[in-house]
């Protein structure tokens, strides 16, 4: 069994009280915007449908992403989900092409707060994903706490290396024995990116030219404790998203300068 649709299975038991045999019922419509998205004159009909399985329940399981061209009525489908409850659509512009490409977020109940992301576009040929929930544009760092409440720390993809100032929970690591109150290290611990999806995503002009980068948020976790959120804004280039800065917030400074870090 897929282990993030384990969780998700869980929480609806849990929250429903479901049978796990209980079958779907009649796709419903979860969310639903009229936008012209090729720009035509005549706007088209973006919905989100899923199939309920519990009465009275939000949940709803296969997920569907449904467009309607307003001037052929011609319907493109295509999956956004296993499971999911409250849908946001929303229209961003990050390939600097025409038409406009559509973000949908969808929280899963697999934990509070976590929502999956999905960007896609749509033309002729149907719905085609930029990226979906198992290939979104995340950071993937990995680093230790070194002396001196400071964390040592490498974006695997992109090879920046930077130090987080850690002060913040000088206490809590003092008490727990990772520091002295002198900033000695007294045993190893180990940092890294949540696995978890993407906390926040949205889409922003950073640099006023007309075309959209992406903005992620993520969390920082050394154990099990959230140390710093991470940041990072994506520009989508030659069909690939690149890494153009990373900042948190807490105190960061960079040995290795392969992006852009400075605040604006």
């Amino acid at each position: 069994m897929n282990f993030k649709i384990g969780i998700l299975g869980l929480a609806f038991l849990l929250l429903t009280g479901a049978s796990a045999s209980a079958a779907p019922g009649a796709p419903e419509m979860m969310q639903e915007m009229q936008v012209d998205l090729n720009q035509d004159g005549v706007k088209e009909t973006v919905t989100v449908l899923g199939s309920s399985v519990y009465e009275n329940s939000k949940f709803r399981m296969n997920l569907e992403l449904h467009i309607k061209d307003g001037a052929t009525q011609k319907i493109s489908k295509t999956k956004v989900g296993n499971a999911g409850y409250e849908v946001i659509l929303e229209t961003v512009e990050v390939t600097g092409e025409s038409p406009l490409e559509i973000l949908v977020s969808v929280a899963t109940g697999a934990n509070k707060g976590v929502r999956d992301f999905q960007l896609f576009t749509w033309g002729e040929k149907g719905i085609k994903p930029l990226f979906t929930s198992e290939n979104q544009p995340v950071l993937d760092i990995k680093g230790t706490l070194i002396p001196h409440f400071q964390g040592a720390l490498t974006e695997q993809s992109s090879g920046a290396q930077f130090y987080l100032d850690v002060q913040a929970g000088k206490e809590r690591y003092v008490k727990e024995q990772v520091y002295n109150k002198d900033g000695v290290m007294k045993s190893k611990i180990q940092i890294q990116v949540d696995s978890l999806p993407l906390i926040a995503l949205q889409a922003v002009d950073k640099d006023g030219d007309g075309t959209q980068e992406l903005l992620s948020t993520q969390e920082l976790l050394e154990s099990s404790s959230r140390i710093a959120k991470m940041t990072a804004l994506w520009k989508y280039q030659d069909k690939k998203w690149v890494l153009q800065r990373i900042d948190s917030d807490q105190p960061i400074s960079f040995q290795k300068k392969k992006i852009e870090t400075e605040k604006n």
